[in-house]
């Protein structure tokens, strides 16, 4: 279960790279864009600014597994209101990105989970099957 709402989490990460014009802006005044499941949990200052430096230094190291086509492509279907896994589907990832995200995401899911409390974790994980009814 706690998987599922880092996953989503996680997820939000790369719905965050159309809004991020470049890696030194990759530091949100609110992380509540980043990441949606965020928004009514009270996190510390000390948590914000983690949370940002792990997106940051995801959204950085997503890109850089992306072709510059690929990232276009990716922004395109997002902001045409496709599904992250649509969208990702549809970029014709080769096995070696596929791969390489996929540690990326568990990296990341590791750095939330030391990063936010128990109680924390549970209203995310009700604020994702929200954001998912959602859609």
């Amino acid at each position: 279960m706690k998987t599922r709402w880092i996953a989503f989490v996680t997820s939000s990460l790369i719905l965050a790279m159309p809004a991020i014009a470049s890696p030194a802006q990759t530091t949100p005044t609110s992380l509540t864009p980043v990441f949606p499941a965020l928004e009514g949990v009270q996190l510390t200052p000390e948590q914000q600014a983690q949370l940002a430096e792990i997106s940051g230094q995801a959204l950085i190291e997503v890109q850089s597994l992306l072709s510059p086509e690929q990232i276009e492509q990716l922004n395109t279907a997002l902001t045409q209101g496709q599904s992250l896994r649509a969208a990702l589907s549809s970029l014709n990832l080769s096995g070696a990105q596929q791969h390489a995200l996929r540690e990326e995401f568990q990296s990341v899911r590791s750095q939330l989970a030391e990063v936010l409390t128990p109680e924390q974790q549970q209203q995310i994980m009700q604020n994702a099957r929200s954001l998912r009814q959602a859609y």
